[in-house]
């Protein structure tokens, strides 16, 4: 009889274990992967990834809509210190600055 509380107890404690399993769907789908996102206020973002892509939403993340880097470099991290001034850095090393949102 212990035999099968011990067991009825391992499964139900290792099932609680691996209940921490979850996916994130986006939407809309991104063509690559993102490497970095940041959010000047609740609503107005920007997302960046590989091969140059970067994304913005004005919205709170509801939508995004993909900007023109003018790079095909991966972009590591992005700063921006309101809705129009910005920084972007490459893998590589470039730095891109925007002064319009990225516009």
């Amino acid at each position: 009889m212990k035999t099968i509380y011990k067991l009825l107890f391992l499964f139900l404690f290792t099932s609680v274990l691996y209940a921490q399993d979850f996916s994130v769907v986006l939407t809309p789908y991104f063509k690559d992967a993102m490497r970095d996102i940041f959010f000047v206020n609740d609503q107005t973002g920007w997302m960046c990834g590989n091969a140059g892509y970067i994304y913005k939403t004005t919205n709170g993340g509801d939508s995004w809509t993909q900007q023109n880097s003018g790079v095909t470099k991966d972009i590591q991290k992005l700063y921006f210190l309101n809705e129009n001034f910005g920084y972007v850095g490459t893998v590589q090393g470039s730095v891109l600055k925007t002064t319009n949102g990225g516009d």
